[in-house]
């Protein structure tokens, strides 16, 4: 059996990373204790966001998929207020 640490990492996290990382926590400890089949896949995609133009994701997302207004506006300032270190 796996165990799930029980407390938050020790480096400084965001308020919203703190919320995010509390619900996996409590939905991966409910289907573990529920013996159910439990996968966590993580994949960090920041570094690739960096390095395309950012309209083409938004033009796609758009014309592709029907993604508009408030949600659509809300991706697009995700991607353009991104910066690179």
């Amino acid at each position: 059996m796996v165990s799930i640490p029980t407390s938050l990492p020790t480096a400084s996290i965001t308020p919203l990373k703190q919320l995010y990382y509390l619900y996996i926590h409590d939905t991966l400890d409910n289907a573990i204790g529920s013996q159910k089949l439990s996968c966590l896949f993580l994949l960090d995609l920041s570094a690739a966001f960096d390095t395309i133009d950012h309209n083409i994701p938004i033009t796609r997302l758009s014309f592709w998929f029907g993604i508009y207004g408030s949600v659509l506006n809300w991706l697009e300032s995700c991607l353009t207020s991104r910066f690179s270190c």
